[in-house]
């Protein structure tokens, strides 16, 4: 599912089902991953990473999005 919400190009809805179906799965093994994508040179890509998790409210998470909030 990371792979999808890498290819988020703003144009299709597939990567933000992906990002809410990542969430859903609760697998805390993907937060790293998932923050990794707020890091992304594409928006849509950044977009759905942080609405995942915010979507986990892992702890984890928590610093990096706050960051994201200055782009």
């Amino acid at each position: 599912m990371i792979e999808l919400i890498k290819s988020a190009d703003g144009t299709s809805h597939l990567p933000q089902n992906a990002a809410a179906g990542l969430s859903n799965l609760g697998d805390a093994k993907r937060v790293e991953p998932l923050i990794e994508l707020l890091t992304d040179a594409k928006p849509a890509v950044r977009e759905n990473a942080a609405r995942a998790l915010g979507w986990m409210e892992d702890h984890r998470a928590v610093e990096p999005l706050i960051l994201l909030l200055k782009d």
